[in-house]
């Protein structure tokens, strides 16, 4: 049965709900952080020398719902517990045309815990410069005092500079302000999804991570490494950083069995059954956001129930996939152009593993063609290479994307 049908036929009828289910509310709270220690504390030492007074730079990558963001968050906490500052940036895929617009956020947040005394002790043509990004520390002059008020305006048009003389001015005003702000109380600043921020954002990153040593700064910046093209400008920055022995990585993985396990644990608030852990990473490939969307999923359509003291499932068959995964499945996968989608469609019909040579004799491209689009399919980690011996054959990263090919397949029949 389709677990939509499912949910309307019985959640309609709480009678028919004869054994326990999960409480909603429980799965909307925020869980117990799962594993990323070894990730933590590399963090927290990099921190820790930031706040010494040597900055330093950290870029968390990995695919959509791997969780860079609830790592840097989980981090944010014990930075602000420390007393340092610590400001967030977010980029959006819609808003990348908006220049500076992490930037923005992250000076806006840092202005609002500025005492009044410091601001004014900037000196008018940082005020000015920095205006341009954030018009409120021009607005008010008893803030800054008369005279800073009066000379901010005038050297700021309020109009993001064109030259490249212009942009250095407003770059350097920013990394004083930011490095004057530092010396008081260290600052993080997290730039998340910093693949998708404009290419001024971008430039203005790699200005402050080159001036950063000096400073007690820290700046995180976490993308999908795996949607970010070899000639992206994100991509030259990080190489050109890791140059100068100034980045930091932190890949992060996807969760193995046991974290799945711990994961749905925590969402459940008790324990669950062995079957239930292995079928939910066996689904996801230990994706964590894709489990948390597949229990949250199986609750929803009254499919979860108490056996003894664990959390079991009542039926595993036509487990749909979340409209939320599906999502970002489908964003990836658009990524990757028709042909290759095309091609990963048909080899969903072979099976969780299929041969090139399988797949060739059921495909009408050339064999050049065909092993091009598998190597991107393989940089976009929607599927694995592996080998045996002298076999060579290919794996979906887990059966949630091999599901959304067979069904994307049979809607275009």
């Amino acid at each position: 049965m389709n677990l939509s049908l499912y949910l309307r036929k019985h959640n309609s009828h709480p009678q028919n709900n004869i054994l326990t289910s999960v409480n909603q509310t429980s799965l909307e709270l925020e869980t117990e952080f799962v594993n990323r220690e070894k990730e933590q504390a590399t963090l927290r030492k990099l921190f820790h020398q930031a706040s010494g007074g040597k900055g330093t730079v950290a870029f968390v990558s990995g695919e959509a719902g791997v969780g860079k963001t609830r790592l840097v968050k989980e981090f944010g906490r014990y930075v602000e517990s420390s007393g340092a500052i610590f400001l967030e940036g977010p980029s959006y895929q819609h808003e990348g045309v908006l220049p500076y617009s992490p930037w923005i956020d992250a000076i806006r947040t840092l202005l609002k815990t500025t005492p009044t005394n410091n601001i004014r002790k900037l000196q008018s043509w940082m005020i000015g410069e920095v205006g341009r990004l954030v018009p409120t520390i021009l607005t008010q002059p008893e803030q800054i005092g008369l005279k800073g008020w009066l000379q901010g305006p005038n050297h700021s048009s309020m109009v993001m500079p064109s030259s490249d003389q212009g942009r250095i001015r407003l770059f350097e005003a920013v990394m004083e302000f930011l490095g004057n702000s530092a010396a008081r109380q260290p600052i993080v600043i997290f730039l998340d999804d910093v693949g998708w921020a404009d290419h001024d954002s971008l430039q203005l990153l790699h200005y402050v991570a080159r001036r950063i040593l000096e400073h007690k700064l820290m700046i995180i910046g976490a993308y999908r490494d795996v949607e970010l093209p070899d000639d992206h400008l994100l991509s030259e920055i990080t190489q050109d950083l890791d140059r100068r022995k100034i980045a930091h990585r932190i890949p992060i993985a996807r969760f193995n069995s046991e974290h799945v396990s711990r994961l749905l644990m925590a969402h459940l608030k008790g324990p669950i059954s062995p079957e239930l852990g292995e079928l939910v990473h066996a689904k996801t490939g230990g994706n964590p956001f894709f489990a948390e969307e597949i229990i949250r999923s199986l609750n929803d359509d009254g499919l979860l129930a108490k056996s003894g003291n664990s959390w079991t499932l009542k039926d595993s068959k036509n487990i749909a996939i979340p409209t939320s995964v599906r999502a970002i499945l489908r964003q990836r996968t658009r990524k990757l152009g028709d042909d290759c989608v095309n091609l990963l469609s048909v080899a969903s019909l072979i099976g969780m593993e299929f041969d090139f040579e399988v797949l060739k004799r059921v495909t009408d491209g050339t064999e050049e063609a065909s092993m091009k689009l598998l190597e991107a399919a393989v940089r976009s980690q929607l599927v694995w290479e592996r080998k045996e011996g002298s076999r060579v054959y290919y794996v979906f990263s887990d059966e949630q994307v091999r599901n959304y090919l067979l069904k994307r397949l049979e809607n275009t029949r």
